[in-house]
């Protein structure tokens, strides 16, 4: 006797009539081309499965016994032929056969089928729009639910949809299953296929109470068993997802150690030993290496030309923070080759006219041994070359200064320097906005400014950009009759010349502002250009002289106390800067000198804070002018003094 299959064994064939000659025309025929069409590649034989519907069914079923759910799912819907086998209720117990064969998996509920119960745990769709990769299941409705469909098929207010129910609202509440809202906490939602169904079979029979009475029953069933059997299956459901989640980061794991072991073996393995240090973050977070899918010598090159870009990205990385560390390195090695150096400097106050770290590091001779790749080795015979080479540089800085002190332009007026003490002038070293350094542009110039700008924010090499040759002082030099083309600031010293401003007198010349020459140099500045200067008289200058005495005590005594002391047993062209008491602290402790002082050679003042600022005084004299506020503030100060031409002096 023959074996059944599910193949049909009879097919129709149809043979075309034979045309008579008289019918046939000659026509001419043309063919389309053929569309290729692009099939997509698939792995194994294509149709190597078509064949087991022609196998006898005892051998199938055989089959099926040592399968599980998923895979019988997943057979069900391979064709119509095998999902008419799998879906007859005949076919039960194949279902529960591969039930047992899942370890730990409760009892099919009975308010499910097997396929159903099947199709539940391990068909990820959302059991409205069948769309996939919905892995939360719905224990209040036994369904997966993606978020789109939610609005669609769960009812909130089911007053709105039947006034039967919005009469009797407990009635609702024991027939369907209660699901408490997340938002809020109240209230109850529904599944619309199950309460259509409800209310179908509610209208079915509007008179028939018995009947009626037998649906409520039914439904508080199902509730009570869908309550019973959720917590077991949300369990195992549970557990069997946090499996796979550990399966799956295996398989990531896995094939992050392989692709970091091929990286290494292609020439990557510095960059893979800094990303070890945050466990390959930076790999793992590039979306081709988080797949959870074993890797081939086929995707191999694949992945690795989507990591080509981060790849160079942290070798840049790499060689910018080697080379930045080797500069750091390099830095302090020239540090210690100029203290060296300067330790031979024979007068501590010299160091204030010598180039300072910064400026060596951006000559070139030095710049071009340091301002190399990390990778390359300076070593200590080249600072021995450098140091060889300290003496000519700085011959030719102190020529480069003078130079560019000829082309001087916009020095604030309070600074009246001359040569050398302008040298060392902070206002030479303040860096202009165009020239900082931008790091994509100069990165060794901003690592040698952060490394040594030890004045403070805003100082950069000796530039002289902001020194200004003070044209103005001519109109000064040629009041007391001297050539503004040779005389010195010596020569104005020992000449002792006081000057009275014409544009600030006032009260018809009964009020004078009387000053030095220094001071008139500021003043003229300050005050725009105009000729109208007189030299003050011995007898003004007298009362004025005495007036500035007592307040250049007081100035020098302030001065002490605001001002930037400079160690002078530092054996550095930058000394140690700190104010008076901070400074004798530091003799105290680092030089063991108690009470260092400017006579004994421990400490100097920057020539900028050595230079005196000496504020005009005012002579006044018509007595009977009521004084102003400011009049009144500075003769408190004792700025302003009343005068009377007949006497020497006079004070009041």
């Amino acid at each position: 006797m023959a074996r059944r299959t599910v193949a049909a064994t009879r097919r129709r064939r149809q043979q075309p009539a034979n045309p008579e000659p008289s019918d046939i025309e000659e026509v001419e025929v043309v063919v389309p081309k053929r569309r290729r069409v692009q099939r997509r590649a698939v792995r194994g034989r294509k149709g190597g499965l078509k064949g087991i519907i022609n196998m006898p069914l005892d051998i199938l079923f055989e089959i099926f016994g040592y399968l599980d759910l998923a895979d019988l799912l997943h057979l069900a819907r391979t064709s119509k032929d095998t999902r008419v086998i799998l879906m007859n209720r005949s076919s039960a117990y194949i279902w529960k056969a591969a039930r047992q064969n899942i370890e730990g998996l409760p009892q099919c509920p009975p308010f499910l089928s097997e396929p159903a119960y099947a199709n539940l745990l391990f068909s990820p769709h959302c059991h409205n729009c069948l769309k996939g990769n919905i892995h939360n299941i719905n224990w209040d409705f036994y369904a997966r639910i993606c978020r789109a469909c939610w609005d669609e098929i769960i009812i909130e207010d089911i007053s709105a949809t039947s006034d039967m129910f919005s009469r009797n609202m407990e009635f609702l509440h024991v027939t369907l299953r209660q699901v408490l809202s997340s938002e809020n906490g109240r209230g109850s939602r529904f599944l619309k296929p199950e309460f259509d169904e409800f209310v179908r079979e509610w209208n079915a029979r509007p008179n028939a109470i018995a009947r009626k009475a037998k649906i409520i029953d039914d439904y508080k069933l199902l509730k009570r068993q869908r309550i019973q059997y959720a917590p077991p299956l949300k369990a195992w459901h549970d557990s069997k997802r946090a499996d796979r989640t550990r399966e799956l980061d295996a398989i990531r794991q896995q094939r992050l150690e392989m692709i970091v072991e091929r990286l290494r073996t292609e020439g990557w393995g510095p960059e893979m030993d800094i990303m070890s240090g945050n466990n390959y973050k930076v790999l793992s977070d590039v979306t081709i290496v988080r797949q959870a899918v074993k890797l081939t010598d086929r995707t191999w090159p694949k992945v690795r030309d989507e990591l080509t870009a981060t790849l160079e990205d942290q070798r840049s990385q790499r060689l910018q923070k080697e080379y930045e560390d080797a500069l750091s390195s390099r830095f302090s090695q020239l540090r210690q080759t100029v203290d060296d150096f300067y330790n031979e400097a024979p007068q501590p106050a010299d160091f204030a006219y010598l180039p300072k770290l910064l400026d060596f590091a951006m000559m070139p001779e030095i710049r071009e041994v340091l301002d190399v790749p990390g990778s390359t080795e300076v070593t200590s015979d080249d600072f021995l070359a450098l140091r060889d080479l300290l003496p000519t540089l700085i011959n030719r800085w102190r020529d480069d200064v003078k130079d560019k002190l000829r082309r001087c332009s916009g020095l604030r007026p309070e600074s009246q320097a001359s040569y050398p003490e302008i040298i060392d002038h902070r206002c030479l070293r303040q860096q202009q906005y165009e020239d900082r350094p931008k790091e994509r542009d100069d990165f060794y110039k901003k690592k040698a400014c952060g490394f040594y700008r030890v004045q403070g924010p805003g100082i950069d090499v000796w530039n002289g950009s902001s020194v200004a040759l003070v044209r103005r002082a001519r109109i000064i030099l040629e009041c007391c009759g001297k050539d503004p083309a040779r005389t010195t600031r010596k020569e104005m010293d020992e000449e002792d010349f006081w000057f009275k401003c014409g544009r600030c007198m006032r009260d018809n010349g009964s009020r004078v502002q009387v000053m030095t020459w220094r001071e008139a140099l500021v003043h003229v500045r300050m005050n725009n250009n105009h000729n109208k200067w007189h030299l003050a008289d011995e007898k003004e200058k007298e009362v004025a002289k005495s007036m500035q005495a007592t307040w250049d005590v007081t100035f020098k005594e302030s001065r002490q106390m605001s001002c930037n002391w400079n160690c002078a047993r530092c054996a550095k062209p930058d000394g140690q800067r700190q104010k008076f008491d901070a400074l004798q602290k530091h003799l105290r402790l680092c030089h063991e000198v108690e009470d260092g002082s400017v006579e004994s050679g421990d400490m100097f003042i920057r020539p900028h804070w050595s230079i005196p600022r000496q504020e005009s005084v005012w002579l006044v004299l018509d007595k009977s002018k009521p004084l102003d506020h400011s009049d009144k503030q500075l003769r408190q100060d004792g700025r302003l003094r009343y005068y009377s031409p007949a006497k020497s002096s006079s004070a009041k």
